[in-house]
């Protein structure tokens, strides 16, 4: 019995142990190990999920910087990648673990505890890893460096003796160009200088420098920047963080902050910076340029070294050029081994560039020879001097030749009087007095004006009296900066929408704006000191005062004012523009407030960087002002700022961009003349009540981008406390420009009537738009001309034509640019119902950085491209093709799909960085199917270029980064060559060969041939053979 009761309790206490391990086992277990791995699951979704947004926002700056020209810096591109990796990675890893755990249990119910173990452990590694990229991503927050400017590939171009523009290289030049070259070689050299005095050649010297060293490829960046007399150190370390690529740095920053940034990008990489005439010591450390030192690679490159061959160690070196030596040796730091002199040319030299300057025959008469002779004689070997009096001279007869010989017989001073004779002859010779002010007002506006400033400034002094829009004005603008060009008094800017001037040039313009018409300018600090006396304001017309100390020149004002016992304003009745640039951006400034109440002819004020406490009223005075300009001010709630600005009735534009403004007067709706109102920028814009803007009836141009973004979206009767409603635009008739910001999730339903009548339009940072033409415009954008769309990461399709309530889309569209649209995977889808006069007149084709495009056009569709003329195809990585056959045709269509392609206006091509292009126009081995349906045949893959494409008026061709080993097949007739005048390839490493002999017979025209980085090259002309055999 006891043996029983024993038994009977072992059996219990086994039954009890075992159920237990049965029930944590089967239970516990797996219920802890769902809850766990759901967990985590959801863990490592949502920091997937950050991770990708935190790419998404990184991918747009690199995009943006790319636009710029820029280099991405490796650990960037690094970063990036393993993102891409981890997150595909983990996502794959995660389903098939999840795919496994439902295989063996039904995961969810009955789940094995091994398998959600597995599945919880890998999404807490994968976690662990996203958790690190995302610490890793902080370097790479707004405001830190993630690109440069890197060595451009330079188009060949004529230089040397022959040149019509740019450097000469004469003997006294190359002699100095070698050293300094040799210098910039050294590994013991840091810092070199050049000196001579102004007009000697030295910044064309520098220009030359920095191509050289571009072109050798000496740095990983070239910076250059024009640093002047009493430069604006703030505007200086600006041109340098340029051209790092640091354009958005917070205004906040103060000049040390901005110098360590500079710092941090300087070290990452092989520098040269140029620094263009230095006239007093400059603390490069202090602003941000460590020069002469070597710095350890980034850990992120160390992690890389196999796939660089860059050295260990990063260096800056600086390059400075003064007119004075002594800058450079006593208070620069450069070692007399390491400066270089640049002297006056030689005789022979001279008269030379005389005669390549003129660009006239004059060696045939006997007076002209010498006239020409005396003329050089007296510019002293001053290559400015010769290069002025020589485009003066140019085309004139021989009474304009005496006339400038004998001016320059009684100019003393040498060869910098002869550039002033000569500067002065051509201004003369100007054909309008428009021309003549507009020259002049250049000469004020500093170096690489914008086009924009000048129209701003010119449409307030009427220098475009027969234009009334805005953008004539900028036309108007761009006419007469092109026309001083051709004079050669102005220069090219560092873009397309900026120009520059000679410093020598500069010097005698701005003596004839202040001696013969009433021009105060001064760009030294101390105003004060140029500031004439009372009679003598009375005759002025102009006042340019550029970084100056304005509350000092106030308070001397006043000081004068007081002891004189006058009244605190300045009497100027004839001034028509007054520019005030603050030295000390927003120290605060007290101008009295009837300050202004003696110039009520003026037409332009501008006053920058300023801190006005309070503004002063008697601006309001200022009936005639046209154009007012308060750019990069503190206004904040300055109490009456709208109602003295509300009462100028006559503005034509008010440029506000920078400022810190929080509102948007109601007053301003009295501004019934205003045509252009510019708040880019304006960070801290929270508020534009109701009826302001669309009380502005003749606006054409609102420029807020970086900006306000408190719209409303109702209707404006129902829209009476709140911020301005987008609907409100629609009342402005004349508007043609429109600049805004819309918050991430803001529906697009009101601005769709302002895009269903634009011309231009502009679209960036989309979201929630897959279709552009269904969503915005289903109707297909019947007036649109011009259509830029950027950073949509969502739109998959340009056109769903089945969607389309009219056939025909984009019937008038004359240029379209995509770029960075990352998930577009078709221009045009479905394409059985477009009409036949969609995209008729398109003439510019621009695709960049679209990734899962494979093509551009069908071939039905790319006959519909009468006008198309330029097609630009650029990082686009699964772009195959640019015309693509139908997947499914039939018979009656083989035959139109066996005919020639014909783009008969096309007459420039360019596609860079293609990874799988294969041909413009394949045959793909897709299924053939008769009107029946049966299968009938398959095509075959075919060259770049072959007998089915024809480009009778191709001019300029450029193939960078593609893989192929020849360009066209041997079978393509002439007609797509005989036209070409530029070739350019780049890195194509599978290229063989460039032209058959036969086809090279045709390249008649050719003139401009560059083959770089082509590792496979073998011969330019392919050994002919067979039916290729001929002569060349």
């Amino acid at each position: 019995m006891g043996d029983s009761v024993s038994l009977s309790c072992f059996a219990s206490k086994v039954f009890d142990k075992v159920f237990d391990s049965v029930v944590t086992y089967l239970v516990i277990y797996p219920i802890t190990a769902l809850y766990l791995c759901k967990q985590n699951v959801m863990k490592l979704k949502a920091k997937l999920g950050e991770l990708a947004i935190r790419k998404m926002d990184l991918q747009h700056r690199v995009y943006e910087a790319q636009q710029r020209g820029e280099e991405i810096l490796e650990e960037v591109r690094q970063w990036m990648s393993e993102v891409d990796k981890h997150i595909s990675g983990s996502r794959e890893e995660l389903e098939k673990l999840e795919c496994k755990a439902r295989r063996k249990h039904c995961f969810g119910r009955c789940s094995n505890p091994k398998s959600l173990y597995d599945l919880s452990k890998k999404a807490e590694e994968y976690a662990g890893v996203a958790d690190q990229l995302m610490q890793e991503a902080v370097q790479f927050n707004t405001g830190m460096i993630i690109s440069y400017f890197h060595v451009q590939k330079q188009e060949s171009i004529k230089r040397g003796r022959g040149a019509q523009d740019g450097f000469v290289e004469f003997k006294s030049r190359s002699e100095v160009l070698n050293k300094i070259m040799k210098a910039l070689r050294s590994p013991t050299v840091n810092i070199i200088g050049v000196h001579g005095m102004l007009g000697m050649g030295k910044t064309m010297l520098v220009k030359e420098v920095k191509r050289k060293a571009e072109e050798e490829k000496l740095f990983d960046v070239v910076l250059m920047a024009k640093v002047t007399r009493n430069t604006d150190l703030a505007k200086f370390q600006y041109q340098i963080a340029r051209g790092l690529g640091m354009f958005n740095l917070p205004k906040e920053l103060t000049l040390e902050q901005v110098a360590d940034r500079i710092n941090e990008g300087l070290k990452k990489m092989n520098a040269l910076v140029i620094l263009d005439d230095v006239w007093e010591k400059i603390d490069l450390e202090d602003l941000g340029i460590p020069s002469g030192t070597k710095q350890k690679r980034p850990v992120a490159d160390q992690q890389n070294k196999e796939s660089s061959s860059r050295e260990e160690q990063k260096e800056c070196k600086v390059f400075i050029t003064s007119r004075d030596p002594k800058v450079l040796s006593e208070k620069m730091g450069v070692k007399n081994d390491n400066i270089f002199p640049v002297n006056k040319l030689e005789d022979d030299e001279a008269m030379e560039l005389f005669k390549l300057r003129i660009e006239d025959d004059i060696e045939n008469s006997e007076s002209r020879w010498s006239n020409a002779n005396e003329i050089v004689n007296r510019c002293s070997g001053l290559p400015l001097a010769i290069e002025k009096m020589a485009v003066a001279l140019r085309g004139k007869n021989d009474d304009g030749w005496s006339y400038l010989l004998k001016e320059i017989k009684t100019s003393k001073g040498g060869g910098y009087a002869v550039v002033c004779s000569a500067i002065e002859f051509s201004f003369s010779q100007l054909e309008s007095e428009a021309l003549k002010e507009t020259f002049l007002l250049c000469c004020l506006l500093g170096h690489n004006t914008s086009i924009e400033d000048l129209m701003e400034y010119g449409t307030g002094l009427k220098l475009f009296p027969e234009v009334n829009k805005i953008e004539d004005a900028r036309d108007a603008a761009r006419t007469l900066v092109g026309n001083l060009k051709g004079s050669s008094l102005l220069l090219d800017g560092p873009s397309n929408v900026q120009f520059d001037m000679q410093d020598a040039v500069r010097a005698a313009a701005t003596s004839i704006a202040s001696r013969d018409r009433g021009v105060l300018a001064s760009n030294d600090e101390d105003a004060a000191e140029v500031w004439p006396d009372e009679e003598a304001m009375k005759k002025l017309k102009w006042i340019y005062l550029s970084n100056a100390d304005i509350s000092q020149l106030l308070q001397e004002l006043e000081s004068v004012q007081n002891t004189e016992g006058g009244c605190q304003q300045v009497q100027c009745p004839q001034l028509t523009f007054l520019h005030l640039s603050n030295r000390y951006p927003f120290s605060e400034t007290t101008v009295p407030a009837d300050f202004f109440k003696g110039m009520k002819n003026l037409r332009v004020l501008s006053l920058t960087k300023m801190h006005f406490s309070p503004m002063p009223q008697s601006i309001s005075l200022l009936t005639n002002l046209r154009t007012l300009r308060l750019n990069q001010s503190k206004l904040g709630v300055i109490e009456g700022m709208g109602e003295i600005i509300g009462k100028l009735k006559n503005l034509h534009v008010l440029n506000l961009a920078g400022c810190d403004i929080t509102e948007l007067p109601k007053e301003f709706a009295c501004l019934t003349r205003l045509k252009l109102l510019d708040m880019s920028d304006c960070t801290s814009l929270r508020v534009i009540s109701p009826d302001v803007l669309s009380k502005l009836s003749r606006l054409e141009e609102i420029k807020m981008a970086n900006s306000f973004d408190q719209w409303q979206f109702i209707e404006q009767h129902q829209n009476q406390n709140g911020n301005a409603s987008l609907v409100e635009l629609k009342y402005l008739q004349k508007l043609t420009t429109l600049e805004l910001e819309l918050k991430a999730g803001s529906s697009y339903s009101s601005v769709i009537k302002l895009l269903k009548v634009s011309e231009e339009l502009h679209l960036e940072g989309l979201h929630g738009v897959k279709n552009v033409v269904y969503q915005l415009d289903n109707k297909g954008f019947q007036k649109l001309r011009y259509l830029y769309v950027r950073n949509a990461p969502e739109i998959q399709f340009m056109i769903d034509s089945e969607r389309l309530v009219c056939s025909n889309a984009f019937p008038v569209l004359e240029e379209l640019v995509l770029q960075n649209l990352t998930k577009m995977e078709k221009i045009c889808r479905e394409l059985d119902v477009l009409g036949a006069t969609s995209f008729n007149k398109l003439r510019i084709l621009t695709i960049e950085c679209c990734h899962q495009l494979k093509n551009l056009f069908s071939f039905s569709l790319v006959k519909q491209l009468l006008q198309l003329q330029e097609i630009s195809l650029e990082d686009c990585e699964n772009v195959e093709e640019i015309v693509a056959e139908e997947a499914q045709v039939t018979v009656c269509e083989i035959e139109e799909a066996a005919t020639k392609i014909e783009l008969g206006k096309v007459r420039s091509m360019r596609l860079e960085k293609l990874p799988n292009f294969i041909s413009f126009c394949r045959e793909k081995n897709s299924s053939i199917t008769d009107q029946g349906g049966s299968r009938l045949t398959s095509f075959r893959c075919i060259p770049l270029f072959n007998e089915k494409v024809a480009f009778p008026m191709l001019e300029e061709l450029q193939l960078t980064d593609i893989k192929i080993d020849r360009i066209w097949n041997t079978l393509a007739t002439l007609e797509s060559v005989r036209n070409l005048t530029k070739l350019i390839i780049v890195s194509c490493s599978d290229l063989k060969y460039l032209f058959s002999s036969s086809l090279a017979n045709g390249l008649v025209k050719l003139l401009h041939l560059e083959v770089v980085d082509c590792k496979s090259l073998r011969e330019i002309i392919a050994t002919a053979t067979g039916p290729e055999k001929g002569n060349i």
